[in-house]
């Protein structure tokens, strides 16, 4: 690690093949460890309601994983401004976590500037490649323009009362994924094509994290109960689900060729 050295883009036909950096994992596990608290909230509450609350706080956290994702595998960079970004966005990641719980009531703001800090540190990441990457200006500026947008919606929010204010969040979000789709912005993704390799192995671990982390939710909140057949039962059940889905996922994965555009 240097101490500065700008964001470069990444070309996967000239430069060695890329894999997943210790630092992209440390980071993925404070997203696993936001997941499973929005997982607790969906298992104390398993209504429709429920349901509905999780997927509109669900969608964001993802895409927000998504975008840091696909920044990462487009761009090589590894200095300590970069570490230090990484870094202060990890600790909204952190706050973000701890404000689930009450993100449709007592902790709505302490959420929502979270989430915010989040979008924003990643608009600082694509600033820094704006000067010493030229040829992804237009694409990077579109999703600037987005995420900055989709920021001050969230902040807005922020003063509104339920249900209005996860009205707006779904308009960020929307605003977002509606610029990231449209067809002059996959076109010039198509220009500037992902690492298909890394793009491949990062989102399997971050999947093979996941599951892994649902053993341990269950062993730990099972953890000192007698082994009955009630419980063996459901057991076997339980792991039969997880395992099935590590199949089905990465029985896809290595049997499909992901599009470059």
């Amino acid at each position: 690690m240097s101490l500065t050295s700008p964001p470069r883009l990444h070309n996967a036909a000239h430069d060695e093949e890329r894999r997943v950096t210790w630092l992209e994992l440390f980071y993925d596990l404070v997203y696993v460890a936001t997941l499973i608290q929005l997982g607790n909230s969906l298992s104390e509450d398993i209504s429709l309601a429920g349901f509905v609350r999780f997927v509109i706080v669900f969608a964001p956290i993802w895409w927000a994983w998504t975008g840091m994702t696909f920044y990462l595998n487009r761009f090589v960079v590894d200095d300590l401004w970069h570490r230090l970004l990484i870094y202060l966005q990890i600790v909204a990641i952190f706050f973000l976590g701890i404000s689930l719980e009450g993100a449709f009531g007592d902790l709505k703001a302490q959420f929502v500037l979270a989430y915010a800090a989040v979008r924003l540190v990643q608009v600082i990441l694509y600033v820094r490649t704006w000067e010493h990457e030229p040829a992804t200006r237009p694409l990077t500026q579109r999703y600037v323009a987005s995420y900055l947008v989709g920021i001050a919606i969230w902040v807005v929010s922020a003063f509104l009362p339920m249900p209005y204010a996860a009205e707006l969040w779904l308009l960020g979000l929307g605003i977002e994924i509606g610029t990231a789709v449209a067809p002059g912005t996959r076109a010039l993704v198509s220009a500037l094509p992902p690492d298909v390799s890394h793009m491949r192995e990062r989102y399997g671990i971050f999947v093979i994290i996941m599951l892994g982390e649902s053993f341990i939710k269950t062993i730990t909140y099972a953890a000192g109960t007698p082994v009955t057949l009630e419980i063996l039962t459901f057991s076997l059940v339980g792991v039969f689900v997880v395992f099935g889905m590590w199949w089905l996922y990465f029985h896809d994965i290595e049997e499909t060729t992901i599009r470059e555009g």
